[in-house]
């Protein structure tokens, strides 16, 4: 199918972003791979990080929106748009980070216990407050000072719910959504700009200029649905320039300039590219794609499983490089591999029943609506 072809009542199906999930879930795990195996060198000793692999998290963004964009069209005429948007999307969001999130405390839990399996470095305290908020995904300041929940990779769900909640108002209103969006999230943004350290977590994070990131995507899934096309030419130069700008552009503070920007181009050549490479896509690649949130949740309890162990068969090898690099794609490997048994025996099975239920319970809604 051309992307010229896609008619407002038509939801179309893009493999080429499923695949981009996979890369982008791939880059966030190597990054904190080679982040963990340097931590769990021992004071004194430090090994090279892959920094720009936490730009994966900026391509899930720029996805999120775009996706969303996408998956509304044909549901504006709905009875209840924004309610069964949320429903979908909680559903989608919340079983699998709070079966993660349980996994974790329980560690954290067992830390305290038994402190001889704490490790080194400074460890969160976990007060009633923090553990509820980190559940709901409502941005909270830890006791070591940082604005994440309990799954510390859970500090991107919360701009995600927030995204959804204003997308959600959107639909609510039944107004155009990249009309509605833009100049809310822009207004967020500037005001976040005069920004404080006093000022609450929540408010730090609704006024991130990592929003802009879900409009770009937004602003993406509108051109498509309008029948807008780049040639293939184009399409292929900003797949080429997008990687070129994530690894040598010129390093600034102002993250949605430094991997943002290269994040709504490469989402942007996947898209336009789309009919042409529709069929290539190998199963494996789109599997990986389907296992990209079980792999993003679940990743980091894999590495503090295997990272000192990984260090310490290392040291059988001549150099930290060496053993880095072996050690970061056995722990890379090991992660994909239990994210896709997550995927398929915890994930997929609880959506799917989800998922059919809320299909079971809006027909019987419908059905009491014609009735009343």
């Amino acid at each position: 199918m051309r992307l010229s072809d896609i008619k407002i009542k038509t939801v179309p199906t893009f493999r080429g972003i499923q695949v981009l999930r996979g890369l982008a879930a791939c880059m966030v795990v190597i990054h904190h791979s080679t982040q963990s195996w340097s931590q769990s060198l021992g004071k004194g000793v430090s090994a090279p990080t892959w920094e720009a692999g936490a730009a994966g998290v900026d391509i899930f963004f720029v996805i999120s929106g775009f996706v969303m964009a996408i998956s509304t069209i044909g549901r504006e005429d709905k009875t209840h748009p924004a309610v069964s948007f949320l429903e979908r999307r909680l559903i989608r969001i919340y079983p699998l980070y709070w079966i993660v999130s349980l996994v974790y405390l329980l560690k954290v839990t067992i830390v305290r216990w038994y402190p001889r399996f704490a490790g080194t470095g400074q460890h969160v305290q976990t007060p009633l407050g923090y553990i509820v908020s980190s559940f709901l995904l409502i941005p909270y300041r830890d006791s070591l000072g940082h604005i994440q929940p309990l799954l510390n990779v859970g500090w991107t769900l919360s701009f995600e719910m927030f995204f959804y909640l204003l997308f959600a108002l959107a639909l609510a209103l039944r107004v155009r959504v990249a009309y509605f969006l833009t100049p809310i999230m822009s207004i967020l943004v500037v005001a976040g700009t005069f920004h404080g350290a006093h000022w609450p977590a929540i408010l730090l994070v609704l006024t991130d200029p990592m929003l802009l990131e879900f409009l770009a995507g937004v602003l993406l899934g509108q051109l498509v649905i309008q029948g807008v096309r780049l040639n293939v030419a184009t399409s292929a130069l900003l797949l080429i320039v997008a990687p070129m700008l994530f690894f040598f552009a010129p390093r600034t503070p102002i993250r949605v300039l430094q991997w943002g920007v290269p994040a709504a181009l490469l989402v942007s050549a996947f898209v336009m590219l789309e009919d042409r490479f529709e069929g290539l896509w190998p199963r494996w690649a789109l599997l990986l794609g389907d296992a990209s949130y079980s792999l993003y949740l679940s990743h980091f309890l894999v590495l503090i499983v295997l990272a000192k162990r990984m260090v310490k068969i290392s040291t059988l090898t001549s150099t930290h490089l060496k053993g880095e690099i072996a050690s970061v794609l056995i722990m890379s490997c090991c992660a994909t591999l239990v994210s896709i048994v997550l995927y398929r025996v915890v994930e997929q099975p609880i959506n799917r029943k989800l998922r059919r239920s809320l299909l079971t319970e809006s027909e019987t809604r419908r059905v009491i609506l014609k009735v009343a």
